[in-house]
Order: C-alpha cells, then sequence, then structure tokens
C-alpha cells in the first residue's frame, strides 16, 4: 500500500487524513477503506484532507474515481469536505471533481484549509 489514512472522530464528524503517492489508483483505495469505517462509525459527515504527493491524476482518472465511488457517497453521507494540501495539483480538477460529484447527487464542497471545511461541515448549509 502506498498511502496511510489516518482517521479521528471530531464533534459531528470523521476526519481522514491521507498521505502517500497521488495517483487514482490509491485515491479508490483510500476511498473504500474510508467508506468501511464511516459505515462501521455510523457516520455522514466525512472531512477528507488529501496530503498526497506527486502530479495531478488526468482527467479521465479524475471522471473513473468520481462517477465510480458517486452512487455509495450519494446514499452514505450527508456532507463531504474535501482539502487537497498539495499545491502542484491542478485546481481545475479538483473543481471539475466537485461539479461532476454534485451531478451525481453528492454534496461534496472543495476547500483550500481544513479550518474552512470543518465550519461548514458542522453548519446547517448545504
Amino acid at each position: 500500500m502506498s498511502y496511510q489514512l489516518e482517521i479521528s472522530e471530531c464533534d459531528g464528524f470523521l476526519h481522514a487524513r491521507v498521505s502517500g503517492k497521488n495517483s487514482a489508483l490509491n485515491k479508490l483505495r483510500y476511498l473504500k477503506e474510508l467508506r468501511s469505517i464511516s459505515v462501521q462509525k455510523k457516520s455522514r459527515r466525512i472531512l477528507i484532507e488529501e496530503h498526497l504527493e506527486g502530479t495531478s491524476i488526468d482527467l479521465f482518472d479524475v471522471f473513473d474515481v468520481v462517477v465510480s465511488q458517486s452512487k455509495f457517497a450519494s446514499a452514505s453521507y450527508d456532507k463531504i469536505a474535501f482539502v487537497d494540501t498539495c499545491r502542484e495539483h491542478n485546481a481545475d480538477r479538483l473543481k471539475f471533481a466537485e461539479r461532476l460529484a454534485g451531478s451525481h447527487g453528492v454534496n461534496v464542497h472543495v476547500f483550500t484549509t481544513a479550518a474552512e471545511a470543518k465550519q461548514w461541515l458542522t453548519s446547517s448549509e448545504k
């Protein structure tokens, strides 16, 4: 496994910190692991703080990851906050992923900081 996933329970949400190599396969793997943990802990609000190193995944892989995960995410989560801490990653692809997930019924928002993400997760704002 070329990623590490650390989960902490916060007031009203799970905070997932993932680090390692940036790849579509690692994203799919950690999302599957996170899904299992969130079901076990009955958490419907998730903060994903991604610290994956390397170049952005290509647009086809972004599409594949989002679409393949959307059915579960839309049924299982009320809110997903996503923070990518690697500034070399393509911000337009993050926004594309956010819009694509939204069009598949997933309430996900991309933030630049974990503080902003936490504020949204704990608010009544959709």
